[in-house]
């Protein structure tokens, strides 16, 4: 395996109930950031929470309970091990900001496999120096960027198995084969996510805004743990609150702040597959949790000025700049 080392906004908020069980005191927190690996947090996570909304989409045409996020997660890691998927393997995903992302990701380091995420406006020469650089041999992916997909492998080759999660395509896998496949299988599961170590590498992070080509950083569970546990030393965090994945997943900032802290903290997790609707989607997400790039608040802040400048009535106007 080589690897380098080194839209428009809602006029009210609509009242909305939530059955989330917030933690008594951070405490519970602190405790949850000492699991030694993220698949051991998932499952802990998952055996506090089964019956809570883990994974949504912003109109709630998809709700996946933290009960059935584990079910899939065990089908999804079983098919790819028996696609040939072993401890150690990286496996890329290139997919936007939805419910499968999740899945499929968890599952794979369930398996002890590393899970790295492609940009979405990755051009195909890009994309074929990123499987030679990592040397994955399955990709997980939807349709809208098969074409993209096939260009990278006429570039310089690429996986041999490609994994669709929105329906069958020429030349690839669907997600849902993938998982009949696993739950047929006795595949061992439990001893699968057990055998998961601190220093097995949890992800590939390819670095922007550097020379050269991108730089394959890996952080192992350990590194992000770790992160976690000094975070919540500072930061009054507490357990089952909201979150919004919006960002690029191949950045860490998405990863960490949606990804990660759901799998130790059993975040509700709102997946907008289109960043630019990431404001309407708040009203229904209603975060607990809020992290953004500078430019993502600089654009979010003109946005809701442009909005209350253009509202007819200046009384209510005025009480909002003032606000």
């Amino acid at each position: 395996m080589a690897r380098s080392r080194v839209s428009a906004w809602p006029r009210s908020f609509p009242r909305m109930e939530t059955t989330l069980k917030l933690a008594a005191s951070p405490e519970d927190a602190v405790r949850a950031t000492r699991a030694p690996t993220f698949a051991h947090a998932f499952q802990a996570t998952v055996e506090r929470f089964a019956e809570e909304i883990a994974l949504r989409t912003p109109d709630d045409s998809v709700q996946i309970t933290f009960g059935e996020y584990a079910a899939r997660v065990r089908t999804i890691a079983a098919g790819l091990a028996a696609l040939g998927v072993r401890r150690g393997d990286t496996i890329a995903l290139l997919l936007v900001n939805r419910p499968e992302f999740f899945l499929c990701d968890t599952a794979a380091l369930h398996l002890g496999a590393t899970p790295f995420s492609i940009y979405a406006t990755s051009s195909p020469e890009q994309i074929a120096y990123l499987f030679a650089n990592a040397g994955n041999d399955v990709v997980i992916t939807e349709r809208a960027f098969l074409p993209r997909l096939r260009e990278a492998a006429e570039a310089g080759g690429g996986p041999s198995r490609v994994i669709c999660v929105d329906g069958p395509a020429d030349g690839t896998i669907d997600l849902a084969d993938v998982e009949t496949e696993g739950a047929g299988t006795d595949f061992d599961f439990e001893a699968s996510w057990q055998a998961t170590r601190p220093d097995d590498l949890l992800t590939l992070i390819y670095t922007s805004g550097t020379t050269g080509p991108p730089k394959g950083v890996e952080l192992t569970h350990e590194n992000v743990l770790a992160q976690w546990r000094g975070l919540v030393e500072m930061l009054p965090m507490r357990m089952g609150g909201r979150a919004v994945s919006y960002l690029p997943t191949a950045h860490i900032a998405d990863r960490a702040m949606a990804h990660y802290a759901q799998m130790v903290f059993g975040n509700q997790l709102t997946c907008v597959a289109d960043p630019r609707e990431v404001m309407a989607a708040l009203p229904s997400a209603r975060p607990t949790t809020w992290g953004a790039v500078p430019r993502v608040a600089e654009k979010l802040k003109a946005g809701l000025e442009a909005l209350i400048a253009a509202d007819p009535d200046a009384e209510r106007r005025a009480a909002v700049e003032k606000a």
